[in-house]
């Protein structure tokens, strides 16, 4: 007869051997149809996820990601339907910013609650409230692109 082993869907096995646990740090990684965040091994292959992933509404294409360390939020941009949206780590999401182009790069200020986004079908690098509040959104650079 031999042992029973213990493994983990997500994480990896606690030094007990009978818990799961979720390291400190990982790589969020938007892969089309869903967030993901995962650990990198030392080779660099074998992708593990460390979290369940939080799969996007039908339709949805994610490609630029960033995370708010303050409220505990993630930012995509989905290149199909021009927005930016916010997914809690339980998987709801909402809609932030529209309207826009091909957002293809964010930046989540966290101190002032702004995303800072380059859309490449308008030309332009823009700014927007990460609450989706005040209607804000603004072109901060719009030549020389």
């Amino acid at each position: 007869p031999t042992a029973a082993t213990c493994a983990c869907a997500y994480g990896s096995l606690h030094s007990d051997g009978k818990s799961c646990e979720v390291p400190d740090k990982y790589l969020l990684v938007a892969t089309n149809d869903a967030v993901r965040s995962v650990l990198i091994n030392e080779t660099g292959r074998n992708l593990k996820d460390v979290l369940e992933p939080i799969w996007l509404d039908d339709g949805r294409l994610a490609m630029a990601i960033d995370y708010n360390a303050k409220s505990k939020m993630i930012y995509y941009s989905d290149v199909r339907t021009g927005q930016v949206v916010e997914v809690a780590t339980n998987g709801t999401q909402r809609v932030v910013a529209d309207g826009l182009g091909v957002v293809d790069g964010i930046a989540v200020d966290w101190t002032s609650d702004l995303i800072y986004y380059t859309d490449t079908s308008h030309n332009v690098i823009g700014v927007v409230y990460a609450s989706g509040a005040h209607g804000l959104k603004k072109a901060v650079v719009e030549s020389g692109l």
